[in-house]
């Protein structure tokens, strides 16, 4: 149930992408059933495990923790540029339980997941998971734009760790304006 979720969310209503992926994750897995891990391995998304602990370095307002979450899913093998689009979806499924207080049907995955998300919801202010959301956002923007994902992935993390950060580095863009 936790891999059909994954193909599902990934395919974002399309059923020919759900179909496209469930084909290469059938000749992935050899004749095994099919695991949360090989839909990460073949969709190359980034480790919920991984992105949990990102997101914990942000609540904990820890920059240099932030930075070795960053360090850590850039090492994961996984594009960083995915890992940014993955940690957006991640910012929004926990904006989306903390406003509504519950776990959304289309959002559950596996108990132990979903209730990390509950729990990690409850943990983050709704104006911390909206900086994070924004500044993923604004990450895939300058990426689109030619910035380099994994500085854009680090500056994502350190800024909404430490939004001291953030604040200055918007103050002085208006400066120069």
């Amino acid at each position: 149930p936790g891999a059909a979720a994954l193909i599902a969310r990934h395919a974002t209503g399309s059923f020919r992408d759900a179909l496209g992926t469930l084909e290469q994750l059938v000749t992935y897995a050899g004749g095994e059933r099919i695991q949360p891990a090989d839909v990460l391995a073949v969709l190359g998304v980034a480790d919920a495990e991984q992105l949990f602990e990102a997101v914990n370095a942000v609540i904990a307002r820890d920059p240099a923790q932030a930075l070795r979450a960053a360090a850590q899913l850039a090492a994961s093998g996984r594009d960083p540029g995915q890992v940014l689009r993955d940690l957006e979806i991640h910012a929004r499924e926990l904006l989306t339980v903390r406003v509504l207080g519950e776990m959304p049907p289309e959002l559950r995955v596996t108990p132990e997941r979903d209730q990390r998300l509950a729990e990690q919801a409850a943990a983050v202010s709704q104006t911390d998971a909206v900086r994070l959301l924004d500044l993923v956002s604004a990450a895939l923007d300058a990426t689109a734009n030619g910035a380099q994902p994994r500085i854009q992935l680090e500056l994502v993390l350190i800024k909404a760790a430490e939004p001291e950060v953030d604040q200055i580095g918007r103050a002085s863009c208006r400066e120069r304006v």
